[in-house]
């Protein structure tokens, strides 16, 4: 029989393998934006499409995932630059990692050049969480790109440790 230690719990297989079932983790992507199908700089994305949530940490709502337990968690962020059309030439395009409300680091940041074009954005940022944290991604200058497919702008994160 199982053992109710046994639920959940982590293991390790008889051939090595680790598996952490309850592990925070977390896959989300954007069919939408605050504008139409774009998420407008200055903006919070929020994330509408959960393809994995364990633990149900990340509200859709408000677009925060919020940690259930104190570590090291690591997010990745992909989209690209979208302002109503192409991103103007000489100008750029980024997202910001936010805890609790502050910028904590540039994500991803995209100069266009010499003419216009749909940046490709995205990044990856790992930082230390206490209980009750919550973590954001905003849009900065020109926007992110978000259309009904769920294709073009995602974020995931998950407790290292």
């Amino acid at each position: 029989g199982i053992n109710a230690s046994d639920v959940g719990a982590m293991k390790i297989t008889v051939d090595g393998h680790v598996t952490k079932p309850n592990n925070p983790a977390f896959t989300v992507r954007s069919n939408a934006g605050n504008n139409g199908n774009t998420w407008e700089a200055g903006q919070d994305i929020k994330f509408q499409l959960v393809d994995t949530d364990i633990g149900s940490n990340y509200a859709t709502g408000t677009g925060r995932f919020t940690a259930p337990v104190a570590g090291f968690y690591t997010f990745s962020y992909i989209g690209f630059g979208y302002s109503a059309g192409r991103v103007p030439a000489g100008s750029t395009c980024s997202v910001q990692l936010r805890k609790n409300g502050s910028t904590v680091v540039t994500l991803a940041y995209n100069e266009v050049n010499s003419s216009t074009g749909y940046p490709s954005i995205g990044g990856t940022y790992s930082l230390l969480l206490a209980v009750n944290d919550y973590v954001t991604i905003r849009a900065q200058a020109n926007g992110q790109y978000a259309d009904s497919s769920g294709l073009y702008t995602a974020l995931s994160g998950y407790l290292v440790g």
